[in-house]
């Protein structure tokens, strides 16, 4: 088992999901693909299943860029437009993450990722993180919720806080990036032009002019591991900066 899944794990165990089932319903099906095809299934079925994270990842970056207009040009119409922003963007990600169901993957395809080195529970272990990425979103923007709606709130930590989920941001869609690139590390030629056409050329959030495609797995994994590591150090400055601030709240109240 290669260490990729454990990484997946542990991008799993930075989300904290309450109250929300996984329903097994996707039938990830390939009942019709002859071997010649595999890599086409393989293709496809990634990209039924993850570019819709990376269209989450997007509209989150969208309400980012809307509380970013507001901090640096804090006029009422801007003031209104990150509120609007952010609340339409929680019943979104909300409603997103109650409606998702975990792919179940039929022997047919479990070949194919095999045949790629990939195990079956890689791959929804890697789709399972939907789930943790919207809820992930969703507390966040309620955080900056609080302060949008409190006028007498720290501008100072808003902007910390702002600075830091932007950092954490971005560590996540190059990380993101790096897992789409561990699956098609192998696809060579026109079976790589496919990958490209299908899905690469698609994506809007997981995707850097300034990252090199890499065909060695154990690099991959490394330098996923590195943008997980510094995900987590900007999560533990958000949580710290969160809990400092509630201190200073108990000590007026």
């Amino acid at each position: 088992m290669r260490k990729w899944m454990g990484i997946w794990r542990r991008m799993l165990g930075l989300f904290v999901i309450s109250g929300i089932a996984f329903v097994s319903a996707a039938v990830v099906c390939a009942c019709t693909s002859r071997v010649d095809d595999d890599y086409k299934l393989l293709v496809d079925r990634f990209s039924e299943v993850f570019l819709p994270q990376d269209a989450d990842s997007t509209a989150y970056d969208e309400v980012l860029e809307q509380i970013r207009r507001y901090l640096d040009d804090r006029t009422l119409g801007n003031l209104m437009d990150a509120r609007d922003a952010v609340d339409g963007q929680i019943e979104a990600f909300t409603s997103l993450s109650k409606a998702y169901e975990s792919p179940v993957i039929d022997e047919e395809f479990a070949r194919v990722l095999r045949k790629f080195e990939i195990e079956p529970e890689e791959f929804r272990i890697q789709a399972d993180t939907r789930v943790g990425e919207l809820l992930s979103y969703v507390d966040s923007l309620n955080i900056f919720k609080i302060f949008l709606d409190d006028s007498d709130a720290d501008r100072e930590t808003f902007r910390f806080i702002f600075n830091q989920s932007v950092d954490v941001q971005e560590y996540s869609r190059r990380f993101n990036f790096y897992g789409i690139n561990y699956y098609f590390a192998p696809l060579k030629g026109e079976q790589l032009e496919y990958a490209r056409d299908v899905v690469v050329s698609r994506l809007s959030s997981f995707y850097f002019e300034d990252m090199a495609w890499e065909t060695d797995r154990d690099v991959i994994e490394a330098k996923g591991n590195a943008f997980l590591t510094r995900l987590e150090e900007e999560r533990d400055r958000i949580s710290a900066e969160i809990g400092r601030e509630q201190k200073m709240l108990d000590g007026v109240w």
